[in-house]
């Protein structure tokens, strides 16, 4: 079994994401780290690009808000037969330290549950 929680266990969480021009769309985020996630979108998202997520934290809801660059895109085009939908991986920043330590904590939760 593979030693990175995010590869374990994928919980989807709601994300609100509002590009710098467009509407806010609201995505999952399927893998966060303290410095990012990576989102199953339905619309591809530009690398480069910048957004604003919004989203909480479970299970507290902690509500977490922040900006953020798209730092990879695994879908260029069109989303076929096997694929339902766009990956995303954005870089979050501005978050401070007592949200990254919810983040980093709430990542290593399948890892602790095995122990």
């Amino acid at each position: 079994m593979s030693q990175d929680p995010r590869r374990d266990f994928s919980v989807p969480i709601p994300v609100e994401i509002q590009p710098a021009e467009g509407e806010v769309r609201h995505e999952y985020a399927v893998n966060l780290s303290p410095r990012g996630l990576c989102l199953h979108a339905k619309a591809p998202m530009t690398v480069g690009e910048s957004v604003r997520v919004v989203f909480e934290l479970p299970p507290e809801g902690l509500r977490v808000e922040a900006s953020g660059k798209v730092v990879w895109s695994s879908h260029e085009g069109e989303v076929g037969a096997q694929n339902r939908f766009y990956e995303a991986g954005v870089h979050l920043e501005g978050l401070s330290d007592e949200v990254q330590e919810r983040l980093r904590h709430y990542a290593v939760q399948p890892i602790l549950r095995r122990r």
